[in-house]
């Protein structure tokens, strides 16, 4: 990984991992305002696309996330156009069509992607005189369905991808705990977890719900991000 794509990569980091919490906080608030409600689809829309970059940036590199026309420059002059925020990167749309022909979506995801796409967009471009409460509910299912199959435990330091409890370390233990007891999430990880692959299920050995998944060689937990060995998931 070059200078480039460090700078980039601790960009996106930080600013999902900030994107997501406040998203979520807002989604699992007890008596949600109408602020909350804006805030929770702007910061989860938010955190998507900033996840689909670092997620392209991981397979293509920086020039996949950036515009063509810099391709060429030297490497600090993009450093600085960056730091700037004169830097010009691909749209959302471009970015949506690469992992969405990458990872395996089915239809009721592809609406949910689109849904709150098309929220976001209303939100911040046309404004809304009122909005749906039960958005937060769905904020819990994209959480599972759309930002989860995009490999966010990629994000975290690398002894914190693997035999831990993933998910813990993005949120933080405070938010983690409340959205296991305050929300359908669990529900929701593990009907996502039988959606995958339904004859390959097992109990987690960290949080102990029934979304311990074989995937690439590993043992992936839909509920916590825990990952383990086969041989671990036997024993």
């Amino acid at each position: 990984m070059n200078k480039i794509e460090k700078e980039l990569e601790l960009r996106l980091t930080n600013t999902f991992k900030i994107y997501i919490k406040v998203g979520l906080e807002n989604a699992l608030s007890d008596t949600p305002s109408e602020i909350e409600v804006l805030q929770t689809i702007i910061n989860m829309q938010a955190a998507l696309e900033l996840l689909s970059k670092y997620y392209i940036l991981q397979r293509e590199g920086w020039k996949g996330i950036v515009v063509g026309k810099y391709h060429n420059k030297d490497e600090e002059e993009i450093i600085e156009l960056i730091s700037s925020g004169r830097i010009q990167t691909t749209s959302h749309q471009k970015n949506k069509k690469y992992f969405t022909e990458t990872i395996e979506f089915d239809d009721f995801e592809l609406e949910l992607l689109d849904k709150f796409q098309n929220m976001r967009n209303q939100i911040m471009h046309l404004g809304v005189t009122s909005v749906e409460k039960d958005i937060l509910s769905d904020t819990i299912i994209f959480m599972v369905r759309i930002i989860n199959k995009l490999n966010w435990s990629e994000l975290l330091p690398i002894q914190e991808q693997y035999l831990n409890n993933a998910l813990k370390s993005l949120l933080g233990t405070k938010l983690y705990r409340k959205l296991m007891t305050s929300s359908n999430y669990m529900g929701e990880s593990v009907d996502a977890a039988y959606d995958s692959l339904p004859d390959d299920i097992k109990c987690c050995v960290n949080c102990l719900n029934e979304s311990w998944v074989y995937n690439n060689g590993d043992w992936e937990c839909f509920t916590c991000g825990f990952k383990g060995s086969e041989h671990r998931a036997r024993s």
